[in-house]
């Protein structure tokens, strides 16, 4: 189905815009009608409203002109003209209208069910280059459309409309409704089978995703942590964040002992770090908080040693108890480090009192309730002008940064609110993901947003530029978020930056070390069963059991060996031990036994470097049946 990432780019791609109200659409009628249609087997369901068609069919014209009014982007658009075959990409121009909702069912890889928006099949069919027929159009050769069940649907195969009206998914499991909804049953994601809901609900200017996740691996909800509910210090709070990161940092203390004076290691002080790092954000300062099991090794590297410690660089000195310096090449951003008992602090002791600005709805729901991770932050990047003036002119000295600058300035500039939020909900991974942008704002404010040169914003006269807009505008959004000043918006997508630096690498370090765990598992299940087999016979099943799986794992999608459950069930010796594998393994058994002795071997080559490694079980019948297992040489995978 080689045109249906087009088709589905129209119905679901860009941001979000509306043009009438913010609040979320009343009926589900339509969308529930589109789910109706999900067919036998179906995998992953999309479905969007025709509210939600509309607002992307809008959020796309602005995404455009925002493109086209930063010259580093503009290239974009003639590359995704070539491959579309027009600049245009409104529904019109393919035939479709935002009248109707649009749904798109996945049965497999390749097989699949799209309906479409259709308004005019005349102008669809030549959009798409497709061969008109009777009844039935064909794109690409391997994209049939016609109408059935009331609605004009294109699948990779005509058998696959007979099935229209036959599955069971629907946007209940998600507990919420939005504009665009996603539900999956079963998909091979991790190890185990992996289902998900999730609804996007689309207002002006910006979108909320809440959804859940089953299936993760057990290693990885275990990672975040217990659940904690975010502070908020007063009604000048303007962003706030809560993360468990003392399982990854345990994982860095393990590896750094690393002497850093003082008679202190790295071990010492990130082992000394607990949960949960807060912080929070007002328009004129921030305060990070980091709580401290054992508050000595860093009270003797930051405080003790202010003045000659790692901070020397910086000119820190010893003010009021807290150890002052300023940001390296930001000479207008002073910053103290203090401790208040056991907790660590980094920001401004004695700030201003700063701006009053009341927490939106979908703050007040993070703050009510307890996650494992929390961020909140609203703002504007432009008003960081002021400060970071002497920082932005280090840019015009170097252009190659300042290529890679003015996009990101410009992204950066439209980025307003953001927020999101992950608990563990027993076997689910719970979450809300929350993105408010510039286009919340009328679209006179937009219109003046997009003629500032992202240059200027760098050279430190954004604050300047803004002004106008916002004197012109004082009770929008954006002057709101300007009196909110940057340091609420602004750590939000920086720490979700830095988690993913450290929290993937751990992840997939943390996936392989389950996947080498694997073979002690299964290995324990047949020493157990040698055991009781040797109880009830006096002997261990005698002969040879074929290496199973058969084949190379690491020739396999994943390299992982599919299993033939009849592979074990044929076998005299696996059937006897009652073992057999349930889904796709990195590991390969065999066996062999005189009835006295019984030796069994795991073979995987986790890194497919043509290396295997060995785990071994080896099982005795004298003194009472017994068994041990030996994992390969550290460092072999």
């Amino acid at each position: 189905m080689r045109a249906l990432p087009i088709l589905l780019a129209l119905s679901v791609a860009g941001c979000h815009h509306d043009n009438g109200s913010a609040a979320a659409q009343a009926s589900t009628a339509e969308q529930d009608a589109l789910w109706k249609l999900a067919p036998a087997g179906t995998k992953l369901g999309i479905v969007v409203s025709p509210r939600g068609v509309a607002m992307l069919e809008h959020a796309w014209a602005d995404v455009r002109a925002f493109i086209a009014a930063t010259p580093e982007l503009a290239p974009m658009l003639v590359k995704l003209a070539n491959v579309v075959g027009t600049p245009d990409l409104s529904l019109a121009s393919f035939g479709l209208t935002a009248t109707k909702g649009a749904a798109l069912f996945m049965l497999g890889p390749d097989d699949g069910v799209l309906v479409v928006p259709l308004a005019d099949r005349d102008a669809f069919i030549a959009a798409t280059h497709a061969t008109k027929g009777d009844p039935v159009d064909t794109i690409d050769k391997d994209m049939l459309c016609t109408t059935t069940h009331g609605v004009y649907a294109c699948a990779s195969a005509t058998s696959l409309f007979d099935k229209l009206g036959g599955g069971g998914l629907d946007a209940a499991a998600a507990g919420t409704r939005g504009d665009i909804e996603l539900v999956a049953n079963g998909l091979p994601i991790f190890d185990a089978p992996t289902s998900f809901a999730v609804v996007a609900q689309l207002s002006r200017g910006a979108v909320t995703m809440r959804g859940w996740v089953a299936g993760m691996p057990p290693q990885v909800t275990a990672a975040l942590g217990s659940a904690s509910q975010p502070r908020i210090d007063d009604d000048r709070t303007t962003g706030f964040g809560l993360a468990h990161i003392h399982g990854l940092i345990a994982r860095l203390a393990d590896d750094d002992n690393g002497h850093l004076g003082y008679g202190l290691t790295g071990h010492d002080v990130l082992a000394s770090i607990g949960d949960p790092l807060m912080f929070t954000t007002r328009s004129s300062s921030f305060d990070i908080r980091v709580p401290l099991t054992n508050p000595a090794p860093l009270k003797t590297l930051v405080i003790d040693h202010c003045a000659d410690g790692p901070l020397r660089e910086a000119h820190s000195e010893l003010v009021d108890g807290a150890c002052h310096f300023v940001a390296p090449d930001v000479p207008a951003v002073a910053l103290d480090v203090w401790l208040d008992g056991n907790m660590l602090h980094v920001g401004q002791k004695s700030p201003p009192a700063g701006e009053t600005i009341e927490l939106p709805p979908i703050a007040k729901e993070l703050a009510e309730k307890s996650w494992q991770v929390a961020l909140y932050g609203r703002g504007s990047s432009l008003a960081a002008s002021n400060d970071m003036a002497a920082y932005q002119a280090k840019f015009q000295e170097l252009p190659q940064v300042m290529k890679l600058a003015r996009p990101l300035v410009r992204v950066l500039s439209f980025l307003n609110e953001a927020a999101i939020a992950v608990r563990v909900d027993g076997d689910r991974l719970s979450f809300v993901l929350h993105v408010r942008t510039a286009w919340s704002n009328p679209d006179d404010v937009v219109a003046k947003l997009l003629a500032i040169d992202p240059g200027a914003i760098i050279a430190g006269e954004g604050m300047q530029l803004v002004k106008p807009i916002v004197d012109a505008a004082p009770n929008s959004p954006l002057a709101t978020d300007i009196r909110a000043g940057y340091r609420g918006v602004l750590p939000v997508p920086a720490f979700v930056g830095v988690m993913a630096a450290v929290a993937i690498p751990a992840f997939i370090e943390s996936m392989n070390k389950a996947k080498a765990v694997d073979p002690r598992a299964q290995l324990t299940r047949i020493g157990r069963s040698l055991v009781t087999a040797y109880d009830e016979a006096s002997t261990f099943p005698a002969g040879d059991a074929a290496l199973v799986p058969a084949g190379s794992c690491c020739s396999q999608p994943d390299h992982a060996c599919a299993v033939d459950p009849a592979a074990f069930a044929s076998d005299p010796i696996w059937s006897k031990l009652g073992f057999t594998i349930g889904g796709p393994t990195r590991y390969q058994y065999r066996y062999h036994s005189d009835g006295k002795t019984a030796d069994v071997e795991a073979i995987g080559d986790l890194d497919c470097d043509g290396s295997a490694a060995t785990w071994s079980l080896h099982a005795s019948g004298a003194n009472g049946p017994s068994f041990d297992i030996r994992p390969p040489p550290p460092g072999v995978e």
